[in-house]
């Protein structure tokens, strides 16, 4: 998965490093052109969670956000962290010329 936070920073709390390649696998480039074409509303969909904030600690293959009922983990609570992430996420569209309406936080909810 592209991640604009490849490395965990330590812990939810800690300050984390994202990093933007101005072109998240191509989306970018798709969604500025539907823009250019008068498109108004930009929906962004969330694959996953980076894979240390989530139980089964992978990208892929479900697994549940670390501090969700039900679902802990030795690493803390990241779901402030988890929706800071996708704030970021937003930030970068944006300052890409392309403003994000709508946000998923999830992909596949009952992938277990």
């Amino acid at each position: 998965m592209n991640s604009i936070l490849p490395t965990n920073p330590g812990s939810p709390s800690a300050t984390p490093k994202y990093v933007w390649d101005g072109k998240d696998s191509g989306q970018l480039f798709m969604a500025q052109q539907a823009v250019a074409y008068g498109v108004k509303t930009i929906y962004a969909d969330a694959w996953s969670a980076p894979g240390f904030m989530k139980t089964n600690g992978n990208d892929a293959n479900g697994g549940y956000l670390c501090g969700l009922s039900g679902h802990s983990c030795s690493s803390g609570d990241w779901r402030q962290a988890f929706a800071n992430y996708l704030v970021q996420y937003i930030k970068f569209y944006a300052e890409s010329g392309v403003p994000i309406t709508h946000i998923g936080h999830l992909n596949e909810p009952d992938l277990r």
